[in-house]
């Protein structure tokens, strides 16, 4: 016989966190607000159900004026003409038969990659064991809405990313939690042989996405237009650049980094040797004489290390997740004016 398929849920979150700023720092990046309701209904019965419920809420609320439709560009063979005629595959992969003919067109159509993904976030619900009769029963009525779209197996490491317009802007918060669920939805093998799906909330991205987003808020005041501040953008570290590591937190002008950092949900004091090794990395590969590591972290008093031999200046500095949303977001501001003045400093050295 083949092995039991099971469901669990689990969610691990660090305990010193409340659920509802385990809300806040999950929806902060994405612009999502989630209501009073779903983190008084987390705190009570644990995180995964309403947050599944917020996300059929969202798509519910999405789906009044019918699901959303876009043009997609496709190239087909057919046995007439549609859109324009592809002629260079048509005598390469015909060569002189008529029929049938290479054309490109723009299809209006429900299989867009953003209807695909919440799809695949509602598949992944369907394969939960949610306690809830309701959230299955709404769960399976949505996704009777999407039977016109493929299913797609996404790479949790590479999901699309969407470009929000004034008229697509009530499908964001649909999008952005079917990414979450995506992401953090996983079907794992116990030592027992038995299949379950879990949920996994890894809060070091959450931590990540957070800082980068709050951050980055603030510094759009503070840097010329021109510069852009990024997240997981990749550097060169070797020569023949095939070794690219993927830094937190950058800020660009141009092609140049003129500031590197990186974000850590951990608890330390002066950093972790590896952690600090890693910034080290990052700086030896983009030039520049500092780098930032952030921990979340109750306050303290910023450390530098000095590398020796006239190496980079590598600060250590913390953001408590668990203080009050003023001071949280005030802290995020004094961050983005120290990155803004080392991005300058590292501008004006060039």
């Amino acid at each position: 016989m083949g092995a039991a398929t099971t469901t669990r849920l689990h969610v691990v979150i660090e305990p010193k966190l409340s659920i509802d700023r385990v809300f806040f720092l999950l929806g902060y990046a994405r612009k999502v607000r989630f209501a009073p309701e779903t983190t008084t209904l987390a705190a009570r019965e644990g995180i995964v159900e309403p947050f599944v419920a917020a996300f059929l809420n969202a798509l519910q609320r999405a789906l009044r004026r019918g699901l959303p439709m876009s043009y997609v560009s496709r190239e087909e063979a057919l046995p007439t003409i549609r859109g324009r005629v592809r002629f260079a595959d048509q005598l390469r992969r015909r060569y002189d038969l008529p029929l049938p003919v290479e054309v490109g067109y723009d299809d209006y159509t429900l299989d867009t990659e953003a209807n695909r993904l919440v799809k695949a976030a509602l598949r992944r619900i369907e394969r939960l064991r949610l306690r809830s009769p309701l959230l299955r029963r709404r769960a399976a009525e949505a996704l009777g809405s999407f039977d016109g779209v493929t299913d797609v197996a996404f790479d949790t490491r590479r999901l699309p990313t969407f470009s929000y317009t004034r008229l697509d802007q009530r499908y964001r918060p649909v999008l952005e939690l079917a990414a979450l669920l995506v992401r953090n939805t996983s079907v794992e093998l116990d030592p027992g042989q038995a299949t379950m799906s879990s949920v996994l909330f890894d809060m070091n991205i959450v931590f990540e996405d957070f800082v980068w987003a709050a951050i980055g808020d603030e510094l759009r005041e503070m840097i010329p237009t021109s510069y852009r501040w990024r997240q997981g953008k990749s550097i060169a570290l070797d020569e023949d650049r095939n070794v690219r590591p993927e830094p937190d937190l950058s800020l660009w002008d141009g092609s140049r980094c003129v500031f590197v950092g990186d974000a850590k949900y951990k608890e330390t004091e002066q950093g972790e040797v590896g952690d600090i090794y890693q910034l080290l990395a990052y700086c030896s590969a983009t030039g520049l004489d500092e780098g930032l590591l952030l921990y979340a972290e109750k306050p303290s008093g910023p450390i530098a290390h000095r590398v020796v031999r006239g190496g980079p200046r590598l600060r250590v500095e913390t953001v408590d997740v668990t203080a009050p949303l003023e001071q949280l977001r005030d802290r995020c501001r004094v961050l983005a004016v120290e990155i803004a003045a080392t991005a300058m400093s590292a501008a004006a050295a060039a």
